[in-house]
């Protein structure tokens, strides 16, 4: 039996890291990792090692071939994800210094449909497939 091919549109206009990902690729913003535990500031290698461990994101941006494979797509750009253990590779945009990742599009586990931002404050996504 022959697999069928769909193809996906994503809006890839706020991307501004200067990475534009590229076949099946996704790239993904991490969520900020603690810097201090109370008053003491944890060395930079604590840092990267909790970094690298981080599994939460949000979609920035979709490569062309993401998804075409499935007739609805995992996430989309703005979504907030969960993603494999050590998924793909780890960078800084180029535009605007700030880390990411590039993961395969079946590295996506999951959307949050609940997530809190850095101040705390709880979101709710109300996303239609």
């Amino acid at each position: 039996m022959e697999e069928k091919s769909y193809y996906h549109s994503f809006d890839n206009t706020a991307n501004t890291s200067g990475l534009d990902p590229r076949g099946r690729a996704i790239l993904v913003e991490l969520y900020a990792v603690p810097t201090h535990s109370g008053p003491i500031e944890l060395p930079p290698d604590v840092v990267r090692q909790t970094q690298l461990a981080q599994q939460r994101a949000v979609v920035v941006a979709c490569g062309p071939f993401a998804y075409t494979g499935e007739p609805v797509p995992r996430c989309k750009p703005g979504d907030h994800i969960i993603f494999g253990k050590y998924a793909g590779y780890q960078t800084e945009g180029p535009g605007d210094h700030k880390a990411y990742r590039l993961i395969t599009d079946n590295d996506v586990f999951c959307i949050m449909t609940v997530h809190q931002d850095s101040s705390g404050q709880v979101f709710k996504d109300e996303r239609e497939l």
